[in-house]
């Protein structure tokens, strides 16, 4: 039987606020076509799916290639249109040791 209520718990402190994204590394996780169409001022496109492998995330190494371009010693803000890209790259970021949250575009 499904449960019937499901009361979420988010972790608000994952989230950046408008400030942070003055000092911090932005990430637009989408396709290149739809950064290309517009994006964030100051954002650098690393799309989502460069940082998949071929049974879910790609390796350290690969992972080490594709943030290259990043400050480890800088925070990072990653965002995309829905949330989903931004996650998996959050995710990727995170486990490379990375300072990183989600931006939500209102």
């Amino acid at each position: 039987k499904a449960p019937e209520t499901y009361n979420p718990d988010p972790n608000l402190d994952l989230l950046a606020s408008n400030d942070q994204l003055e000092s911090a590394q932005v990430v637009d996780a989408r396709s290149p076509a739809e950064y290309a169409a517009g994006h964030l001022e100051g954002a650098v496109n690393i799309d989502y799916s460069k940082v998949m492998g071929a049974n879910g995330i790609a390796s350290a190494q690969s992972l080490s290639q594709t943030f290259s371009g990043l400050d480890k010693n800088l925070p990072v803000v990653v965002y995309s249109s829905k949330g989903g890209q931004a996650s998996i790259v959050w995710y990727a970021l995170y486990t490379q040791g990375y300072q990183v949250s989600l931006y939500i575009l209102a």
